[in-house]
């Protein structure tokens, strides 16, 4: 288990509001970190386990929907909500992430380049290009906005 991990069966489950991310209806997500969506954490990392509550016969399909099921990690470090759309993404699938035997999986997002620290059992790696539109501010309080 990686340090500064939340056992799976620690953790709470998170919901994501079903009307601002449809498909969290169809999966349960347990924050294995402090970190959250929105709270302005210090870093942009997210971590979760997450598993598919409906069926997902094809490993390759689970694993594409696992690999997007976090926030974007960027959205750590906000306090406010505000879309971040993906513009791209890539997976690249390791030879566990095409295994059919798997349930549970430990997602960990950072919006910087991964590292060489596997994760329990490597199943994949995604990367993401992201676009952050900050709200306009007003001159007088440019100040207030969040440094990216």
């Amino acid at each position: 288990m990686p340090i500064g991990v939340i056992p799976r069966e620690e953790a709470d489950v998170f919901r994501v509001p079903p009307d601002f991310v449809p498909i969290s209806t169809r999966m349960e997500i347990r924050p294995a970190t402090k970190e959250l969506p929105y709270l302005g954490a210090p870093n942009p990392v997210l971590s979760a386990w997450i598993r598919l509550t409906e069926p997902v016969p094809d490993s390759t399909d689970r694993v594409l929907i696992l690999a997007d099921a976090l926030a974007p990690s960027y959205a750590a470090v906000l306090t406010e909500l505000t879309p971040i759309p993906a513009v791209g993404m890539t997976v690249h699938l390791s030879d566990a992430g095409t295994r059919p035997d798997f349930d549970w999986v430990l997602v960990h997002s950072k919006t910087t380049m991964a590292d060489a620290n596997r994760w329990v059992t490597h199943l994949a790696t995604a990367t993401q290009l992201r676009v952050v539109r900050h709200p306009q501010l007003p001159p007088d309080r440019a100040h207030e906005r969040t440094p990216v």
